[in-house]
């Protein structure tokens, strides 16, 4: 009988590291902040001091409103829903 009790406190142990390893390993602890951003101003907002237009080739002249254009992209994707999966299989094909 002791020989079994030991056995199941064995496996309950090796359960419970198993168990904590996995938990760290999964939800790691957050790192604190480092000096860098600890420092006054680091997290303001800062503009950019170059223009995009050599990056990007234009100049972009939206309204700048990124929830909106994902917003009808998304009721476009639905409207056309059969269009987007024609598009799907030709691309997989080629």
């Amino acid at each position: 009988m002791g020989n079994k009790v030991g056995w199941i406190i064995a496996g309950l142990g090796v359960a419970a590291l198993v168990a904590f390893i996995l938990f760290s390993i999964i939800f790691p602890s957050p790192d604190d902040p480092s000096r860098n951003t600890r420092k006054k101003g680091t997290l303001d907002f800062h503009a950019p001091k170059a223009s995009v237009e050599p990056i990007l080739g234009f100049m972009p002249s939206g309204d700048g409103n990124a929830a909106e254009d994902y917003a009808a992209a998304i009721e476009i994707f639905a409207d056309n829903t059969d269009r987007f999966e024609t598009i799907g299989i030709y691309i997989g094909e080629g």
